[in-house]
């Protein structure tokens, strides 16, 4: 089958989002790119791990909804400063189908979130981002 088309207008970006945790960490942040992505790869870089026990999600849904897809219930006061933490990865085995791909639409948030105090805990999201066509 010959290709007839490239499209050379999708390109990736990468965004950083910084983390600050309060008493009840519980922020959504809305889609930036104006339509939906595929979110290609996640890191947690980590400045300083919180000062009690307590887990940190990350996901993609409803604003102010507990969402886990990108980073599920990791204990915040766990994360040592200047570490990374992959969050998840893109199948890299050919052929292999993504299970689960991880898309944020226009009407879905970014959310971060805590089941009690994330005080102490500081650090940045780093997102690959793909946009997607319209007709995907």
């Amino acid at each position: 089958m010959p290709i007839t088309h490239i499209d050379q207008g999708v390109q990736s970006h990468r965004v950083k989002f910084h983390i600050v945790g309060d008493a009840t960490l519980q922020n959504s942040i809305a889609n930036p790119f104006g339509g939906t992505v595929l979110i290609r790869r996640a890191e947690l870089y980590s400045v300083s791990p919180a000062t009690a026990a307590n887990n940190i999600s990350i996901g993609i849904g409803a604003a102010a909804a507990g969402n886990n897809d990108i980073l599920g219930a990791t204990a915040a006061n766990g994360l040592a400063a200047g570490t990374f933490r992959n969050c998840f990865a893109a199948e890299n085995t050919a052929a292999t189908l993504i299970a689960a791909p991880i898309l944020w639409t226009a009407a879905n948030f970014l959310t971060f979130t805590g089941a009690a105090t994330l005080a102490g805990y500081e650090g940045y999201l780093l997102l690959e981002v793909i946009p997607l066509p319209d007709r995907i």
